[in-house]
């Protein structure tokens, strides 16, 4: 993986409106430099570009930050919700 991808931002554009998203969720491996290094200028494009609700997460896929990744996604669910019903979160 190359940076900047400018093709990941294609796709990632075009799926968003062929499956109709209501959000963005962003996962990175700890240790995955190569994405993580975009995960600031993907997350700036999916709100500022496509107008939609955003979320990074990076994990290193124990059980370790479960619970965390748990409550972090929740939240996140909550807000997505509420600006889809057109709520203030």
């Amino acid at each position: 993986v190359m940076s900047p991808n400018p093709i990941r931002y294609e796709v990632l554009e075009r799926i968003t409106k062929e499956f109709a998203v209501d959000a963005v969720v962003d996962l990175t491996w700890q240790g995955c430099h190569t994405f993580n290094v975009e995960a600031f200028s993907v997350k700036k494009f999916v709100t500022e570009t496509l107008g939609l609700p955003s979320l990074h997460l990076e994990t290193d896929y124990s059980t370790s930050d479960t619970e965390q990744l748990r409550v972090r996604i929740e939240a996140f669910l909550e807000i997505v919700k509420g600006k889809k019903s057109g709520k203030k979160a």
